[in-house]
């Protein structure tokens, strides 16, 4: 089982894939990854993407103190979904 997190700096926010279903990827799997693998990321400043052992996809958004703030489910967002959000969210380079 692997997921993909996303940190930031300051505000973080925590991207998590689940990869558990592997052979048989739900839709959700298909557009995170092709977000994770496209050149999106790098879109935003500060963005890393690290591996872990994981949970169903969200997103955790935490405050300058590292305390999360907030929550999202997004096992049914594609990829412009992800990006709209982040764009919104997050400042880039």
């Amino acid at each position: 089982i692997h997921s993909l997190f996303l940190f930031l700096s300051l505000s973080m926010f925590v991207i998590v894939i689940n990869y558990s279903s592997f052979p048989l990827f739900r839709p959700y799997d298909i557009f995170l990854s092709a977000f994770i693998k496209s050149d999106r990321p790098k879109k935003y400043k500060n963005l890393s993407i690290k591996y872990v052992r994981g949970l169903d996809p969200i997103i955790k958004l935490y405050d300058a103190e590292n305390r999360v703030e907030d929550v999202l489910d997004i096992h049914k967002w594609d990829t412009d979904s992800v990006d709209e959000f982040l764009s919104t969210h997050l400042s880039k380079d």
